[in-house]
């Protein structure tokens, strides 16, 4: 079973793939910071406003979300086989300017740093988008399928030493900035994509960086 969640999760080494150092100067900022921000920012505005999401709706943002989503998926598989399969050169050239590098295996079993090709981290990028879109997708159907918890309409909250914790608001809280987060990296994402498919392969030939 490890096998088979090693190649099935395979999409989600793109957040592995290290370029540059520092949490605001490297991929990190594209893949964390950024989503984290916006995820942070969109959720108290949601909370702070009462604004409804509409999970269980037929119109409004989450089903909005999903028709998205049906229509990216679509786009993100279409550009990931163009990727792999177009013929230019350059394409299979090293990133110029800091490398991209991600830990690998070898049959010996000693694990190195290797460094990616404009190709490979392209396909690394739209398998992410991929596998990150239909993930998404599949929750929310999964969530409109089964319905509101029936366990969420009582009244939940823990004693603590000298308070009381209600946990409805915080798991309500913690679900929408998940949701935020995962739909942050995909649009966040979705924008270096397009960044390198109309800017950077664009110009493989450049010698600047």
């Amino acid at each position: 079973m490890r096998w088979a969640a090693s190649q099935l999760g395979s999409p989600l080494r793109y957040l592995q793939i290290a370029q540059g150092n520092g949490w605001f100067t490297s991929k990190l900022t594209y893949d964390f910071v950024l989503p984290a921000i916006l995820a942070t920012i969109c959720a108290a505005a949601v909370l702070y406003f009462s604004l409804p999401l509409r999970l269980y709706s037929e119109t409004g943002l989450i089903p909005g979300v999903i028709n998205l989503l049906n229509l990216l998926i679509a786009f993100f598989i279409a550009a990931l086989a163009a990727v792999a399969t177009f013929d230019r050169p350059g394409l299979d050239d090293p990133l110029k300017g800091e490398p991209a590098t991600m830990k690998r295996k070898k049959k010996s079993g000693v694990i190195v740093d290797h460094i990616l090709t404009h190709r490979q981290f392209v396909c690394y990028l739209f398998g992410f988008l991929s596998f990150a879109s239909v993930s998404l997708l599949i929750g929310l159907y999964g969530f409109r399928l089964v319905g509101p918890p029936q366990w969420l309409d009582g009244d939940l909250s823990i004693s603590l030493v000298q308070a009381e914790l209600h946990l409805k608001p915080v798991i309500k809280a913690v679900g929408i900035w998940i949701f935020f987060f995962v739909l942050s990296q995909i649009v966040i994402t979705t924008l270096l994509g397009i960044y390198f498919l109309c800017d950077r392969l664009q110009f493989l030939d450049d010698q600047a960086d």
